[in-house]
């Protein structure tokens, strides 16, 4: 069996590219974070838990950056309101980049076999828009439905799409079915 583009099988390729920067920008995010982790839960922060950390480990350092704390940990209940606000929101960016990268990169890959054209594009308004919702996001939660609408969009379209592959697929599939059961059917010739 072999899957057909309906256009632009060269484009194929440019589809994994774009698969690739995806996860790329995904992978990056985490350094803004970090930044915004160094702030919060800086030096002179992390002293203030020295004593009851050496109780507990005494073996052990105050945790750098105040690891494990993920924004609603321990460590994170003596943040001012803001610096908590402004880190959760990085953090929050991040997670939801996460839950929903390893969906997106199926249905761009499924999509992509029968309609690289169309992956592609898709696969880059994608990207942008989630740069978008990651720069609106910090600036203002609010702010980030100026790139979570369009990537939305995108996801919708992109399973409409893999779901075409798969009816494609699953018809090419039925037929190759339906000649080996006719083949199999003949009866071998008369020998005499």
């Amino acid at each position: 069996m072999n899957i057909v583009p309906d256009n632009h099988p060269e484009l194929f390729p440019w589809v994994l590219v774009t698969m690739s920067a995806i996860s790329v920008q995904c992978w990056l995010i985490p350094i803004f974070v970090g930044r915004v982790r160094g702030r919060a839960f800086n030096k002179e922060f992390m002293q203030q838990f020295e004593k009851e950390h050496k109780e507990a480990f005494p073996n052990d350092e105050t945790p750098p950056l105040g690891y494990p704390d993920m924004g609603n940990g321990y460590f994170s209940k003596r943040l001012s309101y803001a610096e908590w606000f402004h880190f959760n929101n990085a953090q929050r960016v991040h997670y939801n980049f996460l839950e929903s990268l390893p969906f997106v990169l199926i249905l761009l890959f499924i999509a992509g076999l029968k309609q690289p054209l169309a992956a592609l594009i898709l696969g880059i308004v994608y990207f942008v828009s989630r740069l978008l919702y990651f720069i609106g996001y910090i600036k203002n939660p609010t702010f980030r439905m100026i790139g979570g609408l369009p990537a939305g969009l995108v996801v919708i379209t992109l399973f409409g799409l893999s779901l075409y592959t798969v009816s494609e697929i699953m018809k090419m599939y039925n037929a190759a079915s339906s000649i080996n059961q006719s083949l199999s059917t003949v009866s071998p010739p008369l020998k005499i």
